[in-house]
């Protein structure tokens, strides 16, 4: 059982409440864009867009001419039949530079980048798409931990889990292109939030037993809460990294 499946997505859209992917919904994506304006000319990149709902709403707010990318191909199915008016990819974001001939103004990820294998490669590929003056937007979890061991309860040996550090970030950036202009640590955000969806886990513990089975109800509930108690060890966080072409 993994969250990134599926059938996990399928029961975080459930208790999100849309098809949403990261902690704090509607609400994280505004902390996240705080420093930009919406603009319709704007294009703008979501990348691992899971089931569309984070692009959907970018597009529904004005943000922009959005594309969303993700690796999971029923994720991509699921976001083309329910939001058909925002262009999706069905791609890896090792070979995203070579599937779109467009540039984007802004690039955004929202809790995708600590699932990818190589981050370096990864940074670099979203620079090549990059348009000139352009930003990146990256909204993910933070390793607090002092041994790098900052999730309790991990889904299998085998799911990639890499976290932001904030001591790696500039050399990480700055060796793929981009020049970070704020980060911002959101640790107290992410404990709010992720205390709100381990509620609603457990008040739609029928719903989630209907469509997975109750061993499915198990993992996700033992799985989030371990999410909140490395959060509420502070050995867990999030962060917001803004950052422009160097």
């Amino acid at each position: 059982m993994r969250m990134n499946s599926p059938t996990g997505k399928q029961i975080l859209s459930i208790v999100r409440d849309g098809d949403y992917a990261h902690p704090g919904e509607e609400e994280a994506v505004e902390l996240a864009l705080g420093g930009f304006r919406p603009d319709d000319g704007r294009n703008l990149l979501d990348v691992g867009c899971g089931r569309g709902g984070t692009a959907h709403y970018l597009y529904d707010r004005g943000w922009g001419n959005v594309v969303g990318v993700d690796i999971d191909e029923a994720s991509i199915d699921h976001a083309r039949a329910a939001y058909p008016e925002v262009e999706f990819l069905a791609c890896d974001v090792s070979k995203v530079s070579a599937r779109l001939s467009r540039r984007f103004d802004l690039i955004c990820l929202f809790s995708s980048f600590y699932a990818f294998g190589d981050q370096p490669a990864a940074l670099g590929q979203l620079l090549n798409l990059a348009a000139p003056g352009g930003s990146l937007v990256l909204f993910d979890y933070l390793d607090l931990s002092a041994d790098g061991n900052s999730l309790l309860v991990r889904e299998d040996a085998s799911s990639n889990w890499n976290p932001v550090k904030l001591d790696h970030l500039d050399q990480l950036f700055g060796n793929a292109g981009w020049a970070i202009s704020e980060t911002r640590n959101i640790s107290a955000e992410f404990a709010d939030w992720y205390r709100d969806l381990v509620s609603r886990i457990e008040h739609r513990q029928d719903q989630i037993v209907d469509l997975a089975g109750p061993a499915w109800y198990r993992f996700v509930r033992d799985f989030y809460g371990g999410m909140l108690e490395s959060i509420e060890r502070q050995i867990l966080g999030g962060v917001v990294v803004t950052a422009g072409i160097a």
